[in-house]
């Protein structure tokens, strides 16, 4: 414990602090107003952090002090309440990456706490300078086919709790279509072929996750999407399915597995409950 002394109101005072853990395994500095004779006014406010302001002076007693300490503990909830909870949800095409983050979703406001889902397929760069045959045909499933760069620039922004304006990808005519307003959320699931690929966004995730689905399954779900989807024939769905998509998860998708926090093996049809269970209830303690 460490006693520190300054000047208040013309008076000598002091507080006593000393540190604590956090429920993350970080330390946190909690300080005491302490005299020698008497239990003094709150404490000036930190310097910096969230926790710069926690309001005005109490004055003396007992009781006053045990109000004093119960608001702290609430300004800082409060303030530690502000952050987001960045997951990242990785997998091979037809995985089940959007399934997976649309239940975990769909949990989390049943819980009273805002998400969103954080598609990287809608930062697919923009192809108009390509004729249209020469789109159809782009290998949208290399890494070099995203915009990490504007996707890592929206996702910061969201965890500062400012609102952007993402890009919407039209895969019928394979190019951007638009934006739309998409305001800041307490949960952020970013899901992708490539979520778990650049160092950048694996920096910003709280929880990283990789969905490994037997090919055959993974093949079924991607021609079915395409079809009704994005308005593929199954001939020209079997073409990229083949030279594209398998190619690249062998040698792109597949090797992020090593940076997930936990994998997934998901070969039916059934959402693996379990795992969707445990994620929320990590969100929910995190928020709590």
């Amino acid at each position: 414990m460490v006693e520190r002394r300054f000047l208040q109101g013309g008076m000598n005072r002091s507080i006593r602090c000393s540190p604590i853990a956090t429920p993350r395994g970080g330390l946190r500095e909690l300080c005491l107003p302490y005299s020698s004779n008497r239990i003094v006014a709150a404490p000036p406010a930190p310097p910096q952090g969230p926790r710069a302001r926690l309001g005005p002076a109490l004055g003396p007693g007992l009781n006053r002090s045990f109000a004093w300490l119960k608001w702290y503990i609430h300004a800082v909830k409060t303030a530690e309440g502000k952050r987001k909870f960045l997951v990242g949800i990785a997998g091979g095409s037809g995985s089940g990456k959007t399934t997976l983050a649309k239940k975990v979703l769909e949990s989390c406001l049943a819980a009273g706490i805002t998400g969103q889902i954080f598609s990287l397929d809608n930062y697919y760069r923009p192809l108009e300078h390509l004729p249209f045959e020469g789109r159809k045909v782009y290998n949208f499933d290399h890494p070099h086919a995203i915009d990490f760069a504007l996707a890592l620039e929206h996702l910061k922004r969201l965890r500062a709790g400012k609102a952007i304006r993402q890009p919407v990808y039209d895969f019928k005519v394979y190019t951007r279509g638009g934006t739309r307003l998409q305001e800041a959320t307490q949960v952020i699931l970013v899901e992708g072929l490539y979520a778990l690929y650049p160092p950048e966004l694996l920096a910003l995730y709280d929880y990283k996750i990789f969905i490994s689905t037997g090919i055959a399954t993974a093949v079924l779900r991607r021609m079915g999407r395409d079809i009704t989807e994005r308005g593929r024939d199954v001939d020209g769905s079997k073409h990229q399915i083949l030279t594209a998509v398998l190619p690249m998860y062998e040698t792109y998708v597949k090797p992020t597995q090593r940076n997930a926090h936990f994998s997934i093996n998901w070969d039916g049809e059934e959402i693996p409950e379990k795992a969707t269970e445990g994620l929320v209830r990590m969100v929910r303690d995190y928020f709590r």
